[in-house]
């Protein structure tokens, strides 16, 4: 059995996978709502993960406990597989800023290699 908490790799992909979401929040958002709430469409709008439920909780945990510490909030031990998991978090978000950088223009995220942004339209370098 694996223990989610060693994974140092599953919880970056986790990580990164909850980030990769976030993107679509808003338009996922969209869809569902116009959907009745017995409808089964609302399945396959949802996206696929990759992993056990397990990882993402973790990685929620981990996102959580890292902001309460950006905000200056102090605890009084924090575990090795706490510390691991941050490292994870750290590199699936220099992962995720990689892949969609922010649009120089609008702030928006879009893409690594597109010509246009897909929010403003502006041109992209």
């Amino acid at each position: 059995m694996i223990l989610v908490s060693q994974d140092v790799e599953g919880v970056r992909i986790a990580a990164l996978e909850i980030f990769e979401e976030s993107l679509n929040s808003e338009r996922l958002q969209r869809q569902i709502s116009r959907l009745k709430p017995d409808d089964q469409q609302i399945l396959k709008l949802l996206p696929t993960r990759k992993l056990a439920d397990g990882y993402y909780d973790w990685a929620c945990y981990l996102l959580w406990l890292r902001n309460k510490m950006g905000a200056g909030v102090k605890f009084a031990e924090i575990f090795a597989d706490e510390a691991e998991g941050l490292s994870a978090i750290s590199l699936a978000m220099q992962d995720f800023e990689r892949e969609h950088p922010h649009c120089p223009a609008c702030g928006q995220r879009g893409y690594k290699g597109m010509r246009r942004c897909p929010h403003c339209s502006r041109e992209l370098s």
